[in-house]
């Protein structure tokens, strides 16, 4: 019988005799005899097992140490050092594993160890990390012992019955059947390498002998202590279960084993904070001593860069801090003195005055009681981030620093906004005055945003009941005073929606914006929902635009999908601009363009939703069919892939007015080749459904066009594999003006899904050839 949780993907499994047996903690294991080990997850740990040097994460659970980042694999918890040789000072450790690692190599003779098998076995002392051969250690081939009147012969592995458990004779405890033993081959006698040699050292892990040593221990303590940073007494209290949530006062570590605690307060100390010096000199700091602080609010250690809000040694004089997990210890943990070495290798300066430099800090995310806001997008701060003495001591996310930086805002297109910190004038949006935040400036003009307003403005959300554009405001910004211009009812801390020329608010439900929907971009319906978190990614995105969204704003969700599309309001709104009998403008194209599209096409589409829409740098050309209501697309020639074409003695790039337009589209002469290709590919999800599309190249032949007799190869590879081909004599067509080589038909559907190949070449005669300017590629409904 076995046991399994099959939570958040991890797939854990036991035994029903190992999930019993296992012990919670281990006091004084021989590997690790200084602090005790807890049993803990470690699917999400890259570290080694200090016992094999293995990787931690190999086996869903393992034994800990936290203070001294020691790690031990279940199996290999359960071993114990037991074999003395001349050879070395300390007892040696029974191992077998995967053999050929660059890691195991023989303390003798050097050389790594040989397979047994898929295994290789060996010795080793763990404290010092020596590895040894058998033949290195000479173990003899045979041996006698008092226990057994046989003499015992040096066996790879032996199974003497299909029980799956097997035992030492000598010692009664379990072995492992693959591993090495001594064996009587007369009578089935078999004895632990160990035990066969020399007395077993006794040091059996099982739950009487945790208990026993943690009553010894716990016996040396007082029941009750008086902690002068606390007006109760404190009380014992022993080992626990694995509780993220408890943590310590002074040094704000998870509490695990002993430790005082005032219940009624939920004040708790582990036994060795209890004990803290007042005052410790430290060689991050050795021109001052260091003395113990326990009020201040909060602050970031100057060791690890870690935020805490618990105990301090603090130099006053210099400003120059360390939490207790750092003061005890004579130099910073290894890994967060990496950590600082590498954050101090590259300095960060201030986006608001280049003339400041930012201090790092890291915030663990245990600290849960300890609210740090990031300034810039009003999230809790977990992990890395950066702090500006000098500019209102500002904290903001390591990745929210490069978000921080000019912008040029639709707004304000004049001149580019720069960010700015402090009291300053009133935002040009809200109208509100910016006091010690963070804001957007225009050097040049009386123009100024808050941060919350600069990137509210970047979607807008139509509707026919005003005539200007509103705006999401989401629950970071509070109105509480302010009046929705509808209801006359308080705003208070609900999102809203707001207009800039208006001045004026409106709730969400006073829009309206619609509880459910049904819209194109998705088969089901969508349901509005206040906030919505699909995982613990801490990135979320729109599925219609894939922009990032904030996960506290409003959204649309499809239920039926379980969240796995989510986007927008305005998206989801916007995501069809109606016209005529009903068709669409499909708004996901626009999203998709490769390049902002300027507000004016976009407001175009809706006086004139026929217009055409130029995508991706004016790449590609986008429109709806009068006649039909049907997508056009036209592919331009910097949209293809030709060869040779960055080569200037083959081809030449110049550029030309578009039909019946301003816009300046790139066409490209070819001057001479003797091997002609052309591709492009295009998605067919964008074209309309259940319609007849034709694919033309757009060619122009010069006067002096020559080289054309031979016939040039067209074609198109749908989708699903089926292609079109056909081969056209360009030497009969006219000069001077725009043709459209025909390539193919065929008809769209919910089958035909992903990107339609279509090709130009001639090559097959490899003569030179020239005088011909590439347009593009149209695809264009049929009548």
């Amino acid at each position: 019988m076995s046991y399994a949780c099959f939570d958040n993907g991890a797939y854990t499994c036991f035994h029903d005799s190992c999930l019993i047996k296992l012990p919670p903690i281990i006091f004084k294991h021989s590997f690790h005899p200084s602090h005790p080990l807890q049993l803990c997850n470690s699917h999400f740990d890259n570290g080694l097992c200090n016992a094999c040097n293995l990787p931690i994460w190999e086996f869903r659970k393992a034994y800990c140490c936290r203070k001294c980042k020691f790690h031990l694999h279940v199996r290999c918890a359960k071993l114990r050092p037991s074999l003395k040789v001349e050879l070395h000072e300390h007892d040696l450790t029974f191992f077998r594993i995967k053999a050929n690692s660059a890691t195991h190599l023989c303390r003798v003779c050097g050389f790594n160890f040989d397979a047994i098998g898929d295994e290789s076995a060996f010795y080793r002392c763990v404290h010092c990390n020596f590895n040894y051969h058998f033949k290195c250690l000479t173990i003899p081939h045979s041996t006698s012992h008092k226990y057994h009147r046989h003499d015992l012969m040096l066996m790879d592995s032996f199974i003497e019955d299909v029980s799956e458990e097997y035992y030492c004779d000598i010692c009664e405890e379990e072995r492992k059947p693959k591993h090495s033993v001594y064996c009587c081959k007369k009578c089935k006698f078999i004895a632990h390498i160990e035990c066969a040699l020399n007395k077993v050292v006794d040091t059996k892990l099982d739950q009487s002998s945790t208990s026993s040593l943690l009553d010894s221990e716990a016996s040396t303590l007082k029941v009750q202590i008086e902690h002068f940073d606390h007006q109760h007494p404190l009380s014992y209290n022993g080992a626990i279960e694995q509780n993220e949530s408890l943590l310590c006062i002074a040094c704000r570590q998870e509490i695990f084993d002993q430790h005082y605690a005032c219940e009624d307060c939920k004040y708790y100390l582990h036994e060795t904070c209890t004990t803290l010096l007042y005052e410790v000199s430290h060689p991050l700091h050795c021109q001052h001593p260091l003395k113990l602080v326990t009020d201040i609010v909060e602050f970031t250690c100057h060791g690890c860069r870690e935020h805490s809000d618990g105990f301090a040694y603090m130099c006053l004089p210099c400003d120059f801090h360390l939490d207790v997990k750092c003061a005890t210890t004579p130099i910073p943990p290894k890994n967060d003195g990496q950590k600082l070495k590498e954050m101090e290798k590259v300095s960060k300066f201030c986006p608001f005055n280049q003339n400041h430099k930012l201090d790092f800090f890291n915030r663990r995310p245990n600290l849960k009681d300890l609210a740090l806001e990031c300034d810039a997008c009003k999230l809790p701060i977990l992990g890395p981030g950066y702090t500006c003495r000098d500019c209102f001591n500002i904290k903001i996310h390591e990745s929210c620093l490069a978000f921080i930086r000019e912008m040029q805002h639709t707004f304000h297109p004049l001149h580019p906004l720069h960010p700015q910190i402090g009291d300053w004038e009133n935002c040009s949006a809200c109208r509100f005055k910016i006091i010690e935040s963070i804001g957007y400036s225009c050097r040049q003009c009386d123009f100024h945003l808050h941060l919350h307003c600069a990137n509210s403005l970047k979607l807008a959300l139509k509707v026919k009941s005003h005539m200007h554009n509103l705006y999401y405001f989401g629950p970071n910004y509070e109105k509480s005073y302010q009046l929705c211009n509808k209801c006359k009812s308080y705003i208070g801390k609900e999102p809203f929606y707001y207009c800039v020329e208006c001045n004026m608010n409106l709730h969400l439900k006073c829009v309206p914006i619609p509880c459910s929907i049904k819209s194109k971009c998705h088969m089901h319906r969508l349901t509005l929902k206040d906030h919505f978190v699909e995982d613990d990614s801490g990135e979320y995105y729109c599925d219609i635009c894939e922009e990032e969204r904030n996960s506290k704003n409003h959204c649309y969700y499809c239920e039926e999908c379980a969240g796995q599309f989510v986007a927008h309001i305005e998206c989801a709104l916007l995501i069809d601009f109606e016209f005529g009998d009903g068709n669409f403008h499909e708004f996901s194209i626009l999203k998709d363009a490769g390049s902002p599209i300027e507000s004016s096409s976009m407001d175009k589409l809706l006086s004139q939703p026929h217009a055409e829409v130029y995508l991706n740098q004016n790449r590609m050309k986008y429109w709806v069919n009068e006649k039909l209501n049907k997508y056009c697309f036209m592919l331009f020639a910097r949209d293809l892939s030709i060869s040779w074409v960055e080569e200037h003695r083959y081809w030449r790039w110049s550029y030309q007015k578009e039909t019946n337009s301003d816009v300046l589209i790139d066409v490209v002469e070819l001057l001479k080749v003797c091997w002609l290709e052309m591709n492009v590919k295009f998605n067919v999800k964008k074209l309309s459904l259940g319609t007849l599309y034709g694919v033309m190249f757009v060619f122009k032949l010069t006067d002096e066009a020559y080289g054309w007799g031979c016939p040039v190869n067209f074609g198109f590879t749908l989708p699903n594999g089926d292609k079109v081909e056909r081969k056209e004599n360009l030497m009969t067509k006219p000069r001077g003006v725009w043709i459209e080589i025909p390539v193919g038909e065929f008809t769209t559907s919910s089958e035909i899904v992903g990107e339609l190949h279509i090709c130009c070449h001639q090559y097959d005669e490899l003569n030179w050839k020239g005088g011909l300017i590439v347009k593009g590629v149209a695809i264009l409904p049929k009548n």
